[in-house]
């Protein structure tokens, strides 16, 4: 969205409630992209979840693209 103040984000899901579709020792849910480098978070913040609907950038706080 280009103007957040007419874009309703969408709501952060619990850290350990969303995980990746594919997990890896290193990712394993949201709270796994704190102790990633700049690149692997933008990489991270674009995968997405198990659910194969709901983006990391949608569910997790650390990506900035929720509401807490």
């Amino acid at each position: 969205c280009q103007n957040e103040d007419k874009c309703d984000l969408p709501k952060c899901w619990k850290d350990w409630k969303w995980k990746p579709k594919k997990t890896t020792s290193e990712f394993q849910n949201c709270s796994s992209i704190n102790y990633m480098t700049a690149k692997g978070k933008k990489k991270a913040c674009a995968r997405i979840g198990k659910d194969k609907k709901t983006y990391a950038y949608e569910a997790c706080s650390i990506c900035k693209k929720c509401s807490k």
